[in-house]
């Protein structure tokens, strides 16, 4: 569903917002409770893999309900950026039956940005942050035995093995 209207009027009209907080934020909330339980050592481990995918498999659909965030329906700078990360990352991506898994994951960075601005604020604070304390690129090597799904020009890895020679990616 497209829309020419912002994606945050949208999002803010009372139904819409209701859905976003009660049947998006909520289930992802509580999934990252269960997440946080199973890292702790719960003994109903595979009880909780169950119902996290089933969670997660759940809010994906339902983002597929909103308009899909673009350039054009979008009005925060950073979120434009991210949009701009996602067209790159899935360039770069090989791999295309991951490319819905990170298209919800960018969807949902997007939306969440748009339209609320307090995790607009974390966001910002949690990227100044890393930036801040030097966060490294991948050291030389890296990515290794996946480097022929990612195809960002100047990968080290094993790009040189000839079973990865036919991949390439277009500037």
């Amino acid at each position: 569903m497209q829309t020419a209207q912002p994606i945050i009027r949208w999002i803010l009209i009372p139904r819409n917002y209701y859905y976003v907080v009660e049947k998006i934020k909520g289930p992802m909330m509580a999934s990252f409770v269960k997440i946080n339980t199973l890292l702790s050592g719960n003994k109903n481990t595979f009880l909780l893999v169950i119902s996290i995918f089933l969670e997660a498999l759940k809010i994906a659909r339902l983002i597929k309900r909103y308009p899909r965030p673009t350039m054009t329906n979008c009005i925060f700078p950073n979120t434009r950026r991210v949009l701009a990360a996602e067209e790159k990352f899935l360039k770069y991506q090989y791999s295309k039956r991951e490319h819905p898994l990170f298209e919800c994951l960018f969807d949902l960075l997007a939306i969440e940005i748009e339209h609320d601005g307090d995790m607009r604020y974390r966001w910002g604070w949690l990227i100044k942050f890393l930036k801040d304390e030097g966060w490294e690129d991948n050291p030389e090597g890296f990515p290794t035995w996946t480097d022929h799904h990612w195809l960002e020009p100047g990968a080290k890895g094993l790009r040189g093995s000839p079973k990865y020679e036919h991949i390439k990616v277009e500037e």
